[in-house]
This record gives C-alpha cells, sequence and structure tokens, in this order.
C-alpha cells in the first residue's frame, strides 16, 4: 500500500492506522517519488491525498494507471468534492472513494474490500485462463 499525501501528519496517522493490518506499506509526500515507486516495484493500493497544483490526484492516479493499470487508487474526498470524485469512481480512474474527515474503520474497511476485489478480479482472470 502506497500512501501519498503532502501532510506529513496525516501520512504518519494513517501509516499508525494501517500498520496494525499488516500491510507492506510505503509513504511520500511526493507525487514524482509516488510514480517512481509505482514504476520500480508491484504496488497493490495507492492512497493519495495531494493538493499540491503541481501534479494532483486526478493526475497522479491517471499516471499510475499508465504504469500500472492492476493498481487500486483511493481518494479520500471532502464532502464538497464528493460530486467529481463520484464521476471519476464511474470513469474507473479511482477504484473507491473515502469522506473527509474520514473514519477509521470505514478506512480499514474500504481497503480490505477494494484489495479483496482486485484478488477476486486476479482468481478469475487465472481460472478463465487455465479453465
Amino acid at each position: 500500500v502506497l500512501i501519498v499525501d503532502d501532510e506529513r501528519h496525516i501520512l504518519n496517522t494513517l501509516s499508525r492506522t494501517l500498520r496494525s493490518k499488516n500491510y507492506r506499506l510505503l509513504t511520500t509526500d511526493s507525487a514524482k517519488t509516488a510514480v517512481d515507486i509505482v514504476n520500480s516495484r508491484p504496488v497493490d493500493l495507492v492512497i493519495a491525498d495531494l493538493k499540491r497544483p503541481v501534479l494532483n490526484n486526478h493526475q497522479l492516479m491517471r499516471i499510475v494507471r499508465l504504469i500500472s493499470p492492476r493498481t487500486q487508487c483511493i481518494i479520500p474526498g471532502a464532502t464538497d468534492s464528493c460530486r467529481a470524485r463520484k464521476a471519476e469512481l464511474k470513469n474507473r480512474e479511482i477504484d473507491a472513494l473515502i469522506a473527509k474527515p474520514w473514519n477509521r474503520d470505514d478506512l480499514k474497511q474500504t481497503i480490505r474490500f477494494t484489495l479483496a476485489a482486485k484478488l477476486s478480479r486476479y482468481q478469475a482472470n487465472l481460472y478463465q485462463m487455465t479453465g
């Protein structure tokens, strides 16, 4: 799980929240570093919350999808931005949306469901190839 947030305290909080679930965590406050990470190793899930104009969530997730189409993408969204995020969800630019402020249990459940969906698709593809 790669967490990308330009606020260091959010990175730390998310890391503490997810450490108990035994995920392999990578964190960065830089979109460029996130792209380098996805380019250099398999990443199952990216959670990104960037406010910087250089590369925002939408742009980062498009790049992630180009590099690694099977990587799942989650974006936390403030209530007022949820309409735009739902359009991204519908267009499969992201896989899940977490409302802000996020609740730890909701966050963990969303991650669990998103990764389970990825595993299910992988197993279905494997079955088609071998069955």
